[in-house]
């Protein structure tokens, strides 16, 4: 697939690809190295010794593993690393890099030599490298410069640190180019290539953590927006005449054909900053005024997640813990489109992926990949549906399958059959409760009697903004807020109920919390987004009610009565935890 960089070197720079790991110079300059220092009586030959030994089986960052047996600290380390390769050392962690000077060295060629100019003066272009003996390009950099390049030792963790500043370097770049955009229309003309746009708005999109980037045609302008915690934020407008442009460059890199305006389009790609790589879904639709474009950002690699750091409470988390230990049956997890039930499936599997376990899936589309699992991509053109696919599956030999969505009866039965032979089987439900799933399931066609000898449990969720904690503050809730927060979100019977419980101490001591607003968080007062949900065991009773096919508010008042957290009871807990605010709350809850 196309790849797309933020900074791309010019042919002439040449970037090498290196295998070994940075720290790693080869068999005989790590011994060389290690005679060194022993020399220098910084370590013994006893210790040089079991250095060599714990990096012939291990291999990586020589300097790193001396830091790591405590033989030295990082700085004695950089000195005598300075003195080996007759250079100076430099710590990268109390010398500030200056941004401008960054321009200076490709990006890509400082990310494969280990490598960055972190000052350029008078003396010249000071370069800090992990290995200065085999710098190909310098004569490159003296070219460009016109000056000398003055050369440093800096160990591969504090370059790593240093080569960070691109990112930051393309942000403000971003942002600057945006106010251009928009405020200097000539200075966007003069741009080799619109493409320098649509570079450093993924690195922008990405730095904000947004999930989406939209791209939208309108009579004389084109508006760019972010989804940002599930909201849309206008970045930029530019002039329509760029369209074609933009969108073409889009086509190419997605392998869409640039020769159809009329019809829809979808495709994919991937980019890659730094260690980061990203998977970019695209979607190419006709409009009235030119065709929009809409790219979805997915992480390549699964995140470390956690329930916990999804926001599920304790006693929620010891609930799904122990569903996870049964050896067959079947756990949904149930919600509108966005609330992150993918994410929390992945999750799942990531705590039940061991060695000796066969776990295998069928997603559409296949949103993170984890390692050691497998994971297949539902493909209608060649017959993969979740139903065919699922069927497929179960003659892998699986332990646990992961279907991506239960959409209808033939997967819903073939779902729940895998569960009566056997396999723990996790999947997906679009329904607003817990409660409400059994009464899908029926509708689809289901058997009650299935659904009540295979489902072991029902999680409903749904996404809520946190509040941003760089600019956090507290502020008391009055009895007028109070009464203003009933009168503008209307509560049922358990809502008002629950709502009196939690902030009847409005006007006397209580306090809640807020976002002023800050650069961090673009001036929302939020970043990033936590878990209100609800946990529903499917015991006895409610096996009963389900038989009975019962009310959802039947089987609702059971979950509760067996100790079911509702969803609002949820949230509640995280506005006096401090993790969002009443207004996030009732906005969701009240989609």
């Amino acid at each position: 697939m196309p790849q797309a960089a933020t900074v791309t070197a010019p042919d002439e720079w040449k970037v090498r690809h290196i295998t070994k790991d940075p720290g790693d110079y080869g068999e005989e300059t790590n011994k060389k190295i290690l005679d060194y220092f022993v020399k220098l009586e910084l370590i013994s030959k006893e210790q040089a010794a079991h250095v060599r030994d714990i990096h012939g089986r291990k291999g990586g960052d020589l300097t790193a593993m001396i830091q790591e047996e405590k033989l030295l600290k990082e700085d004695e380390i950089g000195r005598a690393m300075a003195d080996f390769f007759n250079c100076q050392y430099v710590s990268l962690k109390e010398v500030k890099v200056e941004f401008g000077a960054l321009h200076i060295l490709p990006q890509s060629v400082a990310e494969s030599e280990m490598a960055v100019v972190f000052r350029e003066d008078d003396e010249g272009a000071h370069l800090a490298a992990v290995n200065p003996m085999d710098l190909h390009f310098l004569h490159l950099l003296e070219k460009k410069t016109g000056k000398k390049v003055k050369i440093y030792y800096a160990s591969p963790r504090q370059v790593r640190m240093a080569l960070k500043h691109y990112q930051d370097r393309s942000r403000e770049g971003v942002e600057r180019l945006i106010e251009r955009a928009t405020e200097n229309i000539s200075h966007l003309e003069s741009l080799n290539n619109i493409s320098s746009i649509f570079d450093t708005l993924i690195l922008m999109a990405y730095d904000r953590g947004a999930s989406d980037i939209h791209i939208e045609p309108f009579e004389g302008s084109i508006r760019i927006r972010f989804r940002v915690d599930g909201m849309l934020v206008s970045v930029a407008t530019l002039p329509i005449r760029f369209l074609e442009t933009m969108v073409n460059h889009v086509k190419v890199l997605a392998r869409l054909r640039i020769d159809e305006h009329q019809s829809a389009q979808d495709g994919r790609f991937n980019v890659s900053y730094g260690d980061t790589r990203i998977h970019l879904r695209v979607s190419v639709m006709p409009t009235h005024f030119g065709e929009k474009t809409v790219l979805r950002l997915l992480p390549m690699e699964a995140q470390e997640l956690t329930l916990a750091t999804l926001g599920y409470l304790a006693p929620d988390e010891k609930i799904i813990e122990k569903s996870l230990r049964q050896p067959n049956g079947i756990i949904l997890v149930t919600g509108p489109t966005g609330s992150g039930k993918t994410t929390t499936l992945y999750c799942l599997l990531k705590r039940l992926n061991k060695e000796g376990i066969n776990i295998s899936t069928i997603e559409d589309p296949i949103e993170y990949g984890i390692e050691g699992i497998n994971q297949s991509q539902v493909n209608p053109k060649t017959n993969i549906t979740f139903a065919e696919g699922l069927k497929s599956l179960l003659r892998q030999d699986p332990d646990i399958l992961m279907i991506g969505e239960v959409r209808d009866e033939e997967t819903a039965k073939i779902a729940m059959h895998s569960a009566l032979t056997g396999h723990l089987v996790l999947s997906t439900l679009h329904t607003n409760s817990a409660s409400l799933a059994p009464l899908r399931l029926v509708q689809m066609g289901v058997d009650p009697y299935l659904i009540t000898s295979t489902v072991n449990l029902i999680i409903a969720q749904r996404l809520v903004r946190k509040i941003c904690p760089h600019c956090m503050t507290s502020f008391k809730l009055t009895k007028k807020e109070i009464a203003d927060y009933e009168s503008q979100f209307p509560l049922d019977e358990e809502g008002r109920e629950l709502f009196g419980r939690y902030f009847s101490k409005a006007g006397d001591s209580m306090r809640l919390f807020k976002g002023k607003g800050c650069r961090k968080c673009g001036g929302t007062g939020y970043r990033g987004r936590t878990v209100v949900a609800e946990v529903l065991k499917v015991k006895k009773n409610i096996q009963e009610l389900i038989l009975k096919q019962a009310s959802e508010s039947d089987i609702r008042e059971a979950a509760k009565k067996n100790g079911m957290t509702s969803m609002l009871d949820d949230g509640f807990q995280k506005v006096l935890q401090g993790s969002t605010t009443l207004d996030e709350l009732f906005r969701v809850i009240n989609q």
